[in-house]
């Protein structure tokens, strides 16, 4: 019986199951009834008749859908259901199923057919993975097809689209182009917000990198004017103190990678940031650090971006994490530097290349164009992650084309000293000195193209 049910209710009901059907003589036969209400509403109620007594221990009602579910989870009704689809699948719906298949694959197969009599020629590789099996080196891998297909060719790396250029003209002209001015769309490029000059496009990157060009001539970037004597004397500064630290090695082994990546960094600090770090400054050996890790694992989350099942392997998930750790920690040191430089900021005057930043952003707030000032992007990221391109690229790459000639060409090196005219030696170091020097130009230039990978 259910709660709220009435008297006349319970005794039309019979009970199911064997045993009698004793429900017939609880009413009106019943002699005794221990609940003195009409309606059933205690948890227990109790008749007596002449012949035996019945307990009616009583639940409440189900509501529509859970006398639903009943009858759904019912054996029988799940057979039926069973036996219909068991049909289904056995008959008609087994040659659907192949024929809808069939030509899902078939339109996929004959779009792919039609994108790539669109595409340039080139190699063919295995679904999912593309040519990068057989990628090997990349820039030899390259070179070799490019003399099969053409100086423009198409490779599938991964799920990744590539269009190979390997003409000097062809590069040129397709440079020109706006449309060539874009950045790829990876989670790289997602955690570095399209912010700085280098990871930029768009009128973002166009502002600012006619922006950088004007203001870093000023302290000293050029070929002529008077800056140019301003940045060659940062420079003969930082040489002569390398020069003193490889005197302290007294000919012994000793690594130059730290001496390079102080002497570059000062350079490049002395102009964005007035900042100048001495040997052994815990400062500079911890963002040095930060640079190295950060090109390594520029290299790990690479590979994820044609592959991105890559990104979700044991460990490599955690690169993508440990650069955008390493990048905050980089600027809250930036962001050290420009709180110190707001405190003391001459409009007037500007220092270096973050004074420069302030002045523009106030002169913009001042005028109401501080939301279209680097198209409406948070200032002072924008100011960090430009610090940040500049010192951690720039320092990097320098660095290591310095490297690339002091270590894989050691023959090139010893034959520079007889080589180099008299009359050049006893002249002071200056940058007309390098047009004088034609083996020492080709060294350079042959170490960049030889070691670019």
């Amino acid at each position: 019986a259910y709660l709220g049910d009435t008297i006349e209710q319970v005794c039309t009901k019979k009970q199911a199951g064997t045993g009698p059907e004793f429900l017939e003589h609880c009413w009106p036969t019943s002699s005794v009834l221990t609940s003195h209400a009409r309606d059933l509403r205690s948890a227990h109620a109790c008749f007596v008749s002449s012949e035996r007594k019945v307990n009616f221990y009583l639940k409440k009602k189900k509501n529509k859908s859970v006398k639903m579910i009943t009858m759904l989870t019912n054996s029988k009704i799940l057979w039926a259901l069973w036996q219909v689809m068991n049909y289904c699948v056995s008959r008609t719906s087994v040659m659907l199923i192949i024929v809808t298949c069939t030509a899902l694959l078939l339109t996929q197969f004959l779009k792919l057919v039609r994108d790539i009599r669109k595409l340039p020629p080139g190699p063919w590789g295995p679904p999912v993975v593309g040519y990068l099996p057989f990628l090997g080196v990349r820039h030899k891998t390259f070179l070799q097809l490019a003399r099969n297909y053409g100086a423009l060719f198409s490779a599938r790396l991964g799920n990744q689209l590539t269009i190979v250029m390997s003409d000097y003209k062809i590069i040129r002209e397709a440079f020109r182009r706006e449309e060539f001015t874009g950045r790829p769309s990876t989670p790289l490029m997602h955690t570095l917000d399209g912010l700085g000059i280098i990871n930029s496009e768009g009128r973002l990157w166009k502002n600012q990198r006619r922006f950088l060009h004007e203001k870093l001539r000023e302290f000293g970037m050029t070929y002529m004017g008077n800056g140019k004597k301003l940045m060659e004397d940062r420079i003969k500064n930082e040489i002569h103190e390398l020069i003193v630290s490889l005197h302290r090695a007294q000919g012994a082994p000793i690594d130059v990678n730290p001496l390079l990546a102080l002497c570059v960094s000062n350079v490049i600090c002395g102009i964005t940031m007035s900042v100048r770090f001495s040997n052994g400054d815990v400062r500079f050996e911890r963002l040095n650090h930060l640079i190295e890790e950060g090109m390594r694992l520029f290299g790990e989350v690479h590979y994820g971006e044609y592959i991105p099942l890559y990104n979700y392997l044991p460990g490599k998930a955690l690169a993508q994490e440990k650069v955008a750790k390493n990048r905050d920690e980089m600027f809250a040191f930036y962001q050290t530097l420009i709180d110190e430089h707001r405190e003391t900021l001459d409009i007037n005057n500007a220092r270096d290349l973050i004074d420069v930043y302030l002045i523009e952003i106030e002169k913009a707030k001042s005028e109401g164009r501080a939301g279209e000032l680097f198209e409406g992007r948070d200032h002072e990221l924008q100011l960090k992650q430009i610090l940040g391109d500049l010192f951690s690229a720039g320092m990097e790459t320098i660095k290591s084309k310095l490297q690339l000639v002091l270590v894989p060409l050691p023959h090139c090196q010893s034959s520079f000293p007889p080589t180099t005219p008299a009359s050049v030696q006893r002249r002071p170091l200056s940058s007309r000195l390098f047009l004088s020097l034609p083996r020492f130009q080709r060294v350079l230039l042959k170490s960049s193209t030889m070691y670019t990978s």
